[in-house]
């Protein structure tokens, strides 16, 4: 069976979530749990 090779993501899920968690304190947004979950998955997934 042939080795198959992945790739590591350069960010992880921890690091997404802060940022938007970041960005969203900069123009006063307010995030939910179920939001900063929501938007992770779409920018991780």
């Amino acid at each position: 069976m042939a080795k198959v090779e992945t790739k590591n993501p350069p960010y992880t899920a921890a690091h997404i979530a802060n940022y938007i968690l970041e960005k969203a304190s900069m123009d006063s947004v307010e995030i939910t749990n179920l939001k900063l979950q929501k938007l992770v998955y779409i920018f991780f997934g």
